[in-house]
């Protein structure tokens, strides 16, 4: 399996009448890039998703509190 091999600079226009020019990538370039992901907020939807209709289901049946309870003494 090879190596990728990265780079600390990358293309960032700063000036375009100038043209771009290279800088390093911060900290928070880094931190902007993992947030942005598309894949990364695609799960945070699906689990938030998930999550709010755990919670609805839990409210909308009264009686199913205690059935998770019984099932919690049993294991």
């Amino acid at each position: 399996m090879s190596q990728l091999f990265t780079r600390d600079e990358r293309l960032i226009l700063v000036d375009p009448a100038r043209g771009p020019q290279l800088r390093k990538v911060t900290q928070w370039d880094r931190l902007v890039a993992i947030f942005t992901d598309p894949d990364l907020i695609a799960i945070v939807l699906f689990c938030a998703l998930g999550a709010l209709l755990t919670v609805a289901l839990i409210h909308s049946l009264p009686g199913w509190v205690e059935v998770i309870a019984t099932a919690q003494q049993v294991l």
